[in-house]
């Protein structure tokens, strides 16, 4: 019981991450035409990063099965409306900030409930190993 229940979770964990480095790499793809490399890389990692803390200090949980639902429904809406922000962003010519909402409204999302997602398989992974060390 105990084995395949470190099983799921390390599925899950693997999932999250496999699925947060792929929406990173497209994301950062998809909007090198309309802002080239460096805006688009100048704000991508500390958002992605600022996220990714954020998921994993903050108080509310949400349970494995919500955070899930929530987590397709933004991976299914994530390309239209990265495009479409990031259009709307670069009509307004601006080098900086236009990446830079885009990331936010877009990217942030994504990475706070994969972040998520992954941070809470750890904690109940944490909690089996703490038990499973504690018992011998």
């Amino acid at each position: 019981m105990l084995s395949n229940h470190w099983a799921v979770k390390t599925v899950q964990f693997s999932t999250a991450t496999i699925l947060l480095s792929f929406v990173l790499f497209v994301h950062q793809r998809e909007l090198t035409p309309l802002f080239a490399s460096v805006p688009t890389n100048k704000h991508l990692l500390p958002i992605a990063w600022a996220a990714a803390v954020i998921a994993s200090v903050q108080p509310i949980r949400i349970s494995l099965v919500w955070n899930g639902l929530f987590a397709t429904l933004a991976l299914l809406a994530a390309p239209k409306a990265t495009h479409g922000i990031a259009v709307a962003n670069a009509r307004t010519r601006d080098p900086v900030r236009g990446p830079a909402l885009t990331h936010l409204l877009t990217l942030w999302p994504l990475t706070f409930l994969l972040s998520t997602f992954a941070v809470q398989s750890l904690d109940s992974f944490d909690s089996l190993v703490s038990v499973l060390l504690c018992s011998y």
